[in-house]
């Protein structure tokens, strides 16, 4: 630009602009791991580049409701890449947009991509002989994803074991329910597996009988004699009485 005053002296002047009107460009997003296990953490890189002003940053959201541009969760950006990491998150299906903006001020349309997260598999096929006068032993089918099991009787965590079974050497005489929970690898517990009742019975039952008819004073029967037999058992119940 020129200006003159009255005197007849100029001055000019070279306005220089720095004129960006593209938005970044970003590429498909990748996970280090998709699905994950409840628990377990997963990165989300989002290749990002701008050849004018150049990116500067990035976001994300969650779900279908759009927040407005540099409303999202800040993104970290290493010169290449967008990267976030998701950790703790409940069983689902996460639906995560992205995008980046340059020092400009434009952003980019969203790219989406979803996660999933699995629960952890509850134990399943819990059984134990029954009723027993040993210490009730418990098995169960074997998860490959579970570091561990947790054991519950009548509501009680009574212990762990990292194989499929278990013995209770301390349960009480007596009718005693049990479930198991398995732990994966983050420390995170499933629901409970089937819930089992086990008879711990190490009373031996009652015995007693009668004669029919009763010896003579003497101790003694001239004819033949019917002896009855009557058998109790409080826990297990009787079996055979003869």
């Amino acid at each position: 630009g020129t200006t003159v005053d009255t005197a007849g002296n100029t001055a000019t002047v070279i306005a220089t602009v720095n004129l960006d009107q593209t938005p970044p460009t970003v590429g498909t997003p990748t996970w280090t791991a998709n699905p994950i296990t409840q628990g377990q953490s997963a990165t989300l890189s989002v290749s990002a580049s701008d050849s004018l002003s150049g990116v500067v940053g990035g976001e994300y959201y969650l779900g279908t409701t759009d927040p407005g541009d540099g409303n999202g969760t800040p993104m970290t950006f290493d010169g290449t890449n967008l990267n976030y990491t998701f950790t703790n998150l409940a069983p689902g299906t996460y639906v995560v947009n992205v995008r980046s903006e340059d020092a400009a001020g434009n952003w980019n349309s969203v790219v989406t991509t979803d996660l999933v997260v699995n629960p952890v598999a509850a134990p399943t096929g819990l059984s134990a002989p029954s009723p027993t006068n040993q210490a009730p032993v418990l098995t169960w089918f074997s998860d490959p994803d579970a570091a561990s099991y947790n054991i519950y009787r009548n509501g009680t965590d009574i212990g762990s074991s990292d194989t499929a079974s278990f013995t209770d050497t301390n349960a009480p005489t007596g009718t005693n329910t049990y479930y198991v929970t398995a732990v994966n690898a983050y420390g995170v517990q499933s629901g409970p597996s089937n819930t089992i009742s086990v008879i711990y019975d190490t009373t031996a039952p009652t015995i007693s009988y009668s004669v029919s008819p009763a010896p003579n004073t003497a101790g003694w029967n001239n004819t033949p004699v019917t002896v009855t037999f009557t058998c109790s058992d409080a826990l297990s119940g009787v079996a055979t009485c003869s």
